[in-house]
C-alpha cells in the first residue's frame, strides 16, 4: 500500500480524499469507536487517515512514543509479509494487474479467500496425509 501510495495516483486519491476508507467503527460491540487509517512510515504526512511514527530527528522520544513507534513498525512488518505470503502463493501479483478497479478487487478477495481455504485445510489433515501441488513447478510466472 504504502508504493501505491506515493505513486501520482494514490497521492492523488489521498489529497481529494477519493480513497473511500469505511466509516469508523467499533472493533466489538462493546469498545470505542475507532476510525480506519493506513499505517506509513515518516514520508508520508500525518493526518487524520495515516498513522505514522514519531520522528526520531527532533530529539530523545518518551518511552510511550518509542513503544508506539514500535508496534506500529511491528504492523508494517506484519502487513508486508502478508503481501509476501501472497505475492509467493499467486503469480498475478508478481507485475501490475491491468484490469479494471473491480476486477482486482475481485482477485484480491478471490487470492485470500483461497489462501484462507487452503490454510484450514491444511490445519486438518496431518503432515502424512498432505499433498503439495506446485502447479508452476520449474516454471517462471
Amino acid at each position: 500500500m504504502e508504493e501505491f501510495l506515493k505513486t501520482p495516483l494514490g497521492d492523488k486519491m489521498l489529497k481529494e480524499k477519493t480513497l473511500l476508507l469505511p466509516e469508523p467503527s467499533a472493533l466489538n460491540n462493546v469498545g470505542p469507536t475507532l476510525p480506519y487509517v493506513i499505517v506509513g512510515d515518516e514520508a508520508f504526512q500525518l493526518s487524520t487517515y495515516m498513522l505514522r511514527p514519531f520522528p526520531r530527528s527532533r530529539g530523545k522520544l518518551t518511552r510511550e512514543k518509542r513503544v508506539f513507534n514500535y508496534r506500529l513498525s511491528r504492523a508494517r512488518r506484519v502487513i508486508k509479509n502478508v503481501f509476501g505470503i501472497l505475492v509467493a502463493k499467486w503469480c498475478i501479483f508478481r507485475k501490475p494487474i491491468y484490469a479494471s478497479l473491480e476486477t482486482t478487487r475481485k482477485i484480491i478477495q478471490a487470492a485470500v479467500v483461497l489462501h484462507n481455504f487452503l490454510r484450514r485445510k491444511d490445519a486438518h489433515e496431518t503432515p502424512h496425509n498432505r499433498m503439495c501441488f506446485t502447479p508452476n513447478l520449474g516454471q517462471s510466472c
